[in-house]
């Protein structure tokens, strides 16, 4: 079991929505860079892995390509995965792992405009991951590593507050340190 922490860079998004009226939209959304944290616990069988996460990204939203006005707000995903993960050199004090996982997520959307709440929803999406890294074990159960992470999902339905909606995705980078406590070695 272990957790991780780290600089989270969601991309910039395409969104497409409808107002109240009926018409269509599109924009894209900039994003200033966030944070990541993760937990996560599983099985080791000497080399492959399978493990449980529980992972937080958070991102302030820049831009709105459309927009002329001041642009604020978050954009921020919870996620459970189930990752497949396997470890190279597992008998050497350095792994170096690839892994892939696929859960859902909790899109968050608050966001305003010069100061008026536009969006503040939730969706629960389909997600899906690959990573790569580096571990280090420090003591005979403690290891600490180093991994890049992509993550994504299909696209969230948000309702915005004048009556319409607003569907995007979400996609991210991340690049993250952890520490894992092994129970046997």
């Amino acid at each position: 079991m272990g957790a991780d922490g780290g600089a989270n860079f969601q991309q910039g998004e395409k969104l497409t929505g409808t107002n109240n009226d009926g018409s269509t939209f599109t924009d894209k959304s900039g994003n200033k860079t966030g944070y990541g944290l993760q937990m996560h616990g599983g099985y080791d069988f000497g080399g492959p892995k399978v493990e449980m996460e529980l992972g937080y990204r958070s991102g302030k939203l820049k831009s709105l390509a459309e927009v002329d006005g001041k642009v604020t707000g978050d954009t921020t995903s919870l996620s459970i995965m189930t990752n497949g993960i396997y470890q190279f050199l597992p008998r050497s004090k350095w792994h170096p792992f690839v892994g892939a996982g696929i859960g859902m997520a909790r899109i968050g959307a608050q966001w305003k405009i010069d100061g008026d709440k536009v969006l503040d929803d939730t969706d629960w999406v389909f997600a899906y991951q690959a990573f790569t890294g580096l571990s280090y074990d420090i003591e005979k159960n403690w290891e600490i590593s180093a991994q890049y992470r992509y993550f994504g999902t299909q696209d969230a339905k948000f309702s915005d507050s004048d009556g319409g909606s607003v569907e995007l995705g979400y996609h991210s980078h991340a690049i993250l340190a952890g520490v894992a406590y092994k129970f046997s070695k």
